[in-house]
């Protein structure tokens, strides 16, 4: 064959893409032409029986030709679709989030997904050379091998261990292993390893949490509203000390188990309502223990939900303030048997004052008049701090209160006790906050305090309200002299009271107790020229 034909077949090869199954298909095509001719046309055409035979020779080399075409194109076409399907096994593989990988009896990796280079930072070529135990660190080796063998043995095996990356960086994983039988080969293990290091980081926490739960110093239960009438479905250890109820025995039933007679019905319904209102509840009650003794339970109770807003537990905390409650009515008896005392006494002194200042002149009536101002001073203050414990006693009693009316009878009450100051209003008659009903005299304390503390011959008092989104604004403003630095930083808590710097104002005390009390702030500022700005920030 000369160079220029074998140079024009490569030509024809190259620009028709003869591939070797294209050229296959083009013998058969040949094969079946020449099969056609020797059937149909050579018979006609040809006579002498010489050729003839020899013409039966060429179809029989065509029929060959043919058959051995169509198995190959068979064959051809059967490995292209063994191909296909290898390729899409492999992407499938490639696509998983989990690490796939086959592993030979010596513990070789044979085959792996595209998962196991890019989690552990090794390229392919390194890990062809690598055991699959390589992958771990060197305490946990051999407990690998160990899982490995135990697949080969068993037919599977499950374990969880540390995957180490070329990085050092390390990450909890799940491997779970099948044995992987082959007829006249040896068997291989497949498997896959998934990422469960955020697994172990929520069931860390969550053991965290319920040792935390199970060690608390207070008593816990957990109760199951779906169940019927919402019975305990777990207490802690403390809840147990506390009741002196073993768990079997308050397992399963409702809370109520722990009232008795003089448990107050009115604070057994609040609870209950609170429930049916899927609301918390915080509430101090008579409960008893299994011997019958009587406790003060400080109870709070709170809803569960779930991502879809349902209520699903309720946990309750409870926590004994019998000690408590019992210095509690010893300190009021106490404080009302001294109030007592000291308004008899105190009354007793005013009166001969006044007899004193009546029937004398000069010193002896000034003296006597600075006695009953003294007198009144006390009796004032006494009625101060009867306020400031009732308001400790009681706890917040948060309600919604429109703020405009009381502002117009403090103002009232003012002018008329003080006709000499100026009182000014500019409030919104909408405005709300949260409060106790006691602010009225909380805000009443404040004008008070600004009236009589001003060395202005006329007071000039301006109550100024803003109202927002989430918190209502009241400014007290006035033209007297600073209220002193130490009564304002006592009361903001920029320094602790000791027994040589304190205040004097319970007046003042009282307001912060009360705003605080509603989840707000006070603060204190100049007035420009002169006098103070105090600001009540409460909820709306």
């Amino acid at each position: 064959m000369s160079s220029r034909f074998k140079d024009s077949l490569r030509w024809v090869s190259d620009t028709l893409e003869l591939t070797p199954f294209r050229i296959t298909i083009i013998y058969v095509v040949f094969a079946l032409s020449l099969l056609f001719v020797s059937d149909i046309l050579w018979p006609r055409l040809v006579t002498d029986s010489e050729q003839l035979r020899r013409l039966q020779g060429l179809k029989g080399v065509a029929e060959v030709l043919a058959t051995g075409g169509f198995i190959y194109v068979l064959v051809n076409q059967r490995q292209q679709q063994l191909q296909r399907e290898r390729s899409f096994i492999q992407s499938a593989i490639d696509e998983l989030g989990d690490i796939f990988y086959v592993i030979t009896q010596d513990k070789q990796l044979e085959r792996w997904n595209k998962r196991l280079p890019t989690v552990t930072g090794y390229d392919d070529s390194e890990i062809k050379s690598m055991r699959a135990t390589d992958f771990f660190q060197s305490g946990d080796r051999q407990r690998v091998a160990g899982v490995i063998e135990t697949a080969f043995e068993t037919g599977e095996s499950l374990a969880e261990t540390t995957l180490l990356t070329k990085d050092g960086e390390k990450h909890q994983y799940a491997f779970k292993n099948a044995r992987l039988e082959r007829v006249n080969a040896s068997d291989r293990i497949v498997g896959i390893g998934r990422d469960i290091t955020e697994r172990k980081q929520r069931e860390a926490q969550l053991q965290r949490r319920t040792r935390a739960i199970e060690e608390a110093p207070i008593g816990i239960s957990i109760s199951d509203p779906d169940q019927e009438d919402n019975p305990l479905i777990y207490v802690n250890d403390a809840f147990v000390d506390l009741t002196g109820y073993p768990r079997e025995e308050a397992l399963g039933r409702n809370c109520r188990f722990l009232q008795g007679e003089n448990t107050k019905q009115d604070r057994v319904a609040r609870i209950r309502d609170a429930i049916d209102a899927q609301e918390p509840v915080s509430i101090e009650l008579r409960n008893y223990r299994k011997d019958g003794s009587m406790f003060w339970n400080h109870l709070e109770i709170a809803p569960v939900w779930n991502k879809n807003g349902e209520v699903i537990n309720y946990i309750g905390f409870q926590r004994d303030v019998t000690e408590r409650k019992q210095r509690q009515r010893q300190l009021e008896t106490l404080d009302r048997v001294l109030r007592h005392n000291l308004r008899n006494h105190m009354n007793v002194i005013r009166g001969e004052a006044e007899i004193i200042h009546s029937e004398t002149s000069g010193e002896m009536m000034a003296s006597a008049e600075n006695i009953i101002n003294t007198s009144d001073r006390l009796l004032e203050l006494a009625e101060k701090e009867r306020a400031i414990t009732g308001q400790l006693r009681r706890g917040p009693d948060l309600k919604e209160i429109t703020v405009e009316p009381i502002l117009q009878r403090v103002g009232l009450t003012m002018r008329s006790e003080h006709p000499d100051a100026t009182v000014t209003i500019d409030c919104p008659t909408d405005a709300t906050v949260q409060a106790p009903p006691e602010l009225e005299y909380a805000i009443s304390e404040l004008v008070t305090n600004a009236i009589i503390h001003n060395d202005s011959s006329s007071p000039d008092i301006a109550i100024t309200v803003t109202q927002l989104d989430e918190s209502t604004r009241i400014k007290v403003a006035d033209n007297g002299p600073r209220i002193p630095e130490m009564e304002r930083k006592i009361i903001v808590g920029e320094v602790k009271q000791t027994p040589v710097y304190h205040g004097s104002g319970l007046g003042l005390w009282f307001v912060k107790l009360l705003v605080s009390q509603s989840g707000g702030t006070v603060t204190f500022e100049k007035n420009s020229p002169v006098g103070n700005i105090v600001r009540l920030k409460l909820p709306s």
